[in-house]
C-alpha cells in the first residue's frame, strides 16, 4: 500500500504546469507535444555541453517532476576521440560525464526522477563505435539503477535480434550470417551514410517516447527504480 501512495502522490503534480522536461539532441526533432511536457532540442550538443548549460542557468530544471534525457550520441562519433584514444579509454571519458551530468541536476533539482534514454547504434562508423555503444549503454544501466534513475533501452529497436542464416549459392550449405546486435540499416538516413535516422526510425523513437511519457510505463519505472522523489 505504500507503495502506491507514493506512485499517486508522485504523479499528482501532474495536474499543474509542465513537470515533465525531455532534452533531447537532433534525434528528438520529429517529437510531436507530449502531454505534461516541455522540449528542449539541442542539436549537435553533447554531454559536457549539457552540464555548462545547466549550471549556467540556460537549461532550467527547477522544479520538474521528471526530466528525459537522450544525449550522447555526439560524443560516440568516432571523429571526436578516434585520433586520441581507444574505444575503452573514450569510455572512461564517458562515464564520467554522465556523472557530472547526473551531479548537474541533483545541484539545482534534488526530486526530480531522471531518465537517462540510451545511445543508439550508428552505421556510419559502426566498426569503430560498435564496442563503445554497447559498453555506453550498459553503464547508463548499471548507473542509472546505481541511483534510482530511469533508463530507456530503446537502442534494442535498432538493432537485430537474432543471426541470420544463408545458403552458400555454389556449395548449396547453410552458413550463419552474424547479424545480431548489429544496426537494424533500414532505419537509418542513405544520404548520411547511417549517421541519423530516417523517417522511419524516427517515427520508432517518437513512439517509444510517448509510450513511456503518456502511459502507466512511467509509473511502472519509478515504482522499479524505487524512487523515493
Amino acid at each position: 500500500m505504500s507503495d502506491l501512495i507514493h506512485i499517486i502522490s508522485f504523479f499528482t503534480g501532474f495536474q499543474e504546469g509542465c513537470p515533465i522536461k525531455i532534452i533531447t539532441d537532433s534525434i528528438g526533432k520529429q517529437l510531436p507535444r507530449i502531454k505534461n511536457s516541455v522540449h528542449e532540442l539541442k542539436t549537435g550538443y553533447n554531454i559536457p555541453r549539457l552540464v555548462d548549460e545547466i549550471y549556467a542557468g540556460k537549461i532550467r530544471i527547477g522544479g520538474l517532476r521528471v526530466i528525459f534525457i537522450h544525449a550522447g550520441t555526439n560524443g560516440i562519433d568516432y571523429r571526436v576521440w578516434g585520433g586520441r584514444l581507444t574505444w575503452d579509454q573514450r569510455l572512461k571519458e564517458m562515464e564520467q560525464e554522465v556523472v557530472q551530468l547526473h551531479k548537474a541536476i541533483r545541484t539545482f533539482n534534488g526530486s526530480a526522477f531522471i531518465i537517462f534514454s540510451s545511445v543508439l547504434p550508428r552505421p556510419c562508423d559502426w566498426n569503430h563505435t560498435g564496442q563503445l555503444v554497447v559498453a555506453f549503454n550498459q553503464y547508463l544501466k548499471l548507473f542509472s539503477r546505481r541511483h534510482k534513475c530511469g533508463y530507456a533501452p530503446f537502442y534494442t529497436s535498432y538493432v537485430h535480434k537474432k543471426d541470420e542464416k544463408s545458403r552458400d549459392p555454389v556449395t548449396g550449405r547453410e552458413r550463419v550470417v552474424v547479424k545480431r546486435g548489429t544496426p537494424l540499416r533500414h532505419f537509418f538516413a542513405i544520404r548520411d551514410k547511417g549517421l541519423h535516422l530516417n523517417l522511419s526510425g524516427g517515427y520508432i523513437f517518437t513512439s517509444r517516447v510517448r509510450a513511456l511519457l503518456e502511459t502507466r510505463e512511467l509509473q511502472i519505472m519509478v515504482r522499479r527504480a524505487g524512487f523515493e522523489g
